[in-house]
């Protein structure tokens, strides 16, 4: 996987102390020992490509467990961190990324014309949503909000290899034959196969987090595209599906 990216004259533009706390951060990544530290000084890393971020926090699901715990703060020292913790828990019910301006509470003094954002942004893996990173940043517009966005979409990587290197064994083995047994009841619930393609390839499609699921069925050597997630009618001669039908022809004449 490549660095973190960073914009061309990031480097140039910190003082001397700047650059050697970065370098510094790059080389404890590099050989971070424990999720904790991992996360740590990713999260360190991602603050300062996001730039002027205020605070932010990594959340990750506890192994073995259906429960959410903080992971990693940036500062490791702060004040009051309600407003991540809003934003996080809602990433995390909502299962998407989030974009919000500052909020004030009830009392408190208007909002300036630059508000501070907050932004989530969820994490997974297979499909199964494991954690979200929170940052609470200063006021950017528009563009610059959606860099960062994208910024925490491409970094979330180093979490999935993370949370892939200490994945269960034995929990994803469960995760995949519970998956299995839902595809198969899916297919018994049902009549016959034709009523069941469509309700079991968005099914999978759902459980895996795909865009998109087709199934094709083989008659007299040749496959046609039978049933596409999320959807009851489509059709067969648009390219998007000539294209998926020439990949499943090809997988079968590569056996």
């Amino acid at each position: 996987m490549n660095p973190i990216p960073e914009s061309p004259d990031s480097h140039a533009q910190l003082t001397e102390a700047q650059r050697g706390a970065l370098d510094q951060a790059w080389r404890q990544f590099g050989t971070a020992d424990s999720p904790e530290e991992f996360c740590c000084h990713w999260l360190a890393l991602q603050c300062h490509a996001v730039g002027e971020v205020n605070d932010a926090v990594i959340v990750l699901q506890k192994p073995g467990t259906e429960t959410f715990a903080p992971l990693a703060f940036w500062p490791e020292t702060s004040g009051d961190r309600s407003h991540l913790a809003e934003i996080t828990e809602r990433a995390l019910r909502d299962g998407r990324g989030i974009v919000q301006a500052g909020e004030v509470p009830a009392g408190g003094p208007p909002l300036p014309d630059r508000p501070d954002y907050q932004l989530a942004y969820p994490i997974r893996l297979d499909g199964k949503l494991r954690g979200v990173v929170g940052l609470d940043v200063a006021w950017r517009d528009e563009l610059q909000l959606q860099v960062a966005m994208r910024q925490l979409q491409w970094g979330s990587g180093w979490l999935e290899v993370l949370l892939r290197r200490h994945a269960d064994p034995m929990e994803a083995a469960r995760l995949r034959m519970k998956l299995i047994l839902q595809l198969v009841a899916i297919l018994l619930e049902r009549g016959n196969l034709k009523d069941a393609c469509n309700p079991l390839v968005t099914e999978i499609a759902t459980q895996l987090g795909c865009d998109r699921v087709a199934l094709g069925l083989m008659h007299d050597r040749v496959i046609q595209i039978e049933a596409v997630s999320h959807t009851v009618q489509f059709d067969r001669h648009a390219n998007l599906l000539n294209a998926t039908n020439a990949a499943m022809m090809e997988s079968l004449d590569q056996r």
